[in-house]
Order: C-alpha cells, then structure tokens, then sequence
C-alpha cells in the first residue's frame, strides 16, 4: 500500500504535487493500485483514495494533396513504409498479409515522447478510398484509427485522418497535460500534412 500526507479538501492544490510520483510509482510497478491509498490527519488514517482521470487522445485532421488518389492510397497503405514520413514511428514490421498483398498485421514501434510503447495492429482496406486499424495487442489500452480519402479531380486529394486512442490507467496517469496537446500534435494534427509532403515529393 502507497502512502501519502494529504491537506484538507478545501486545498486542492496541494494533491496536484503528488500526481507525478504518483505516477512513476504506478510505472515502476503496474500491478499496485492505481489509486493510492491516502492518508492524513493525526494519527494516519486511510481516508480515501485519489482518482486520477484516465487519459483520451482523439480527433481528426485533413489536407488536401496536389497528387492522385490513388497515389495517396499507396503511400498511406504502406504501414512499413510509414517510418520514412513519420519519424515518430521507430519500427513497423508486416507479420501478416492478405492474399492481395495488403498488409493486414502490423507490429509497431512509436516514440510517445514519455515512453516507447508497441502494439500490434490489424488494418483493412477499400482501395482506394478508405484505411482503417485498430490495435490487436500492446500497451494501449485501445487504438482506432482510419484514412479517408476523397478525389478532388484534376490530381487533387482530400486527406482526413482520424483517431482514438485510450492510453489506460497507467499510460493515463504519466501523459496528462500540456503532454497530451503535444502527442496529439504528433498523432492526430500533424499527419495529414506530413503524408502531403511526402506524396507530392514523389518519393511514394
């Protein structure tokens, strides 16, 4: 049992200190309670536990690309590929693929900023149109996720992306925050316009 001194609830702002020990604690050895125990008053006695809201990064972003739809497709379809326009992705390895080709299961490796954290996940496709993915295993607690692409004409794409991602009881108690405006950042707002730059270069 974690034990910690705790002010009166009329100040508040004397629990926000603890939440990064907390936190680390929780890290340091996951099967604890993720609610610790708190205590106070004279003599130590347990009065209650501290609650910490778990953490949701979602949303959606789009851009529109001065390349085909089909060229677009490509470069989104190819998740081991991803790595050379998403240099937050460390590893992505194809374990399964469909007869087609298309890469259904993919093991991955992404820089979350706190932590490196995998996953597995399971993609399908409606060429050339629509990606979709969810986390099969890893240490999120869920990932969902999908492409969706629009012809404009004339070489034109719209590009919109989408996800949501529950980081769990213990991811949630580390990435709180000004850390969340930043990985969604990385993971939701930034993409439509890093897979932009790469289909117009023409490296896809």
């Amino acid at each position: 049992m974690i034990s910690f001194a705790i002010a009166p609830a009329s100040s508040p702002s004397t629990i926000q200190p603890m939440i990064p020990t907390i936190a680390l604690l929780c890290l340091c050895n996951p099967s604890r309670n993720p609610y610790p125990q708190l205590r106070g008053g004279n003599d130590g006695e347990p009065i209650g536990y501290l609650r910490l809201a778990m953490g949701t990064i979602k949303g959606s972003a789009d851009a529109e690309i001065e390349a085909p739809i089909d060229e677009v497709f490509a470069v989104a379809a190819d998740v081991e590929g991803s790595p050379r326009w998403q240099p937050e992705i460390k590893v992505a390895e194809c374990v399964d693929r469909a007869a087609d080709g298309s890469q259904v299961l993919v093991r991955m490796t992404t820089d979350a900023k706190v932590r490196r954290l995998t996953s597995t996940m399971r993609f399908d496709y409606e060429q050339p149109r629509h990606i979709g993915w969810a986390q099969d295993e890893g240490d999120l607690k869920s990932v969902e996720g999908s492409w969706e692409l629009e012809d404009l004409g004339d070489g034109r794409t719209k590009a919109t992306y989408r996800l949501e991602v529950d980081l769990g009881r213990v991811l949630g108690l580390v990435i709180r925050g000004p850390v969340v405006g930043v990985l969604r950042g990385q993971l939701i707002d930034s993409m439509p316009e890093k897979l932009k730059r790469f289909a117009e270069s023409g490296r896809g």
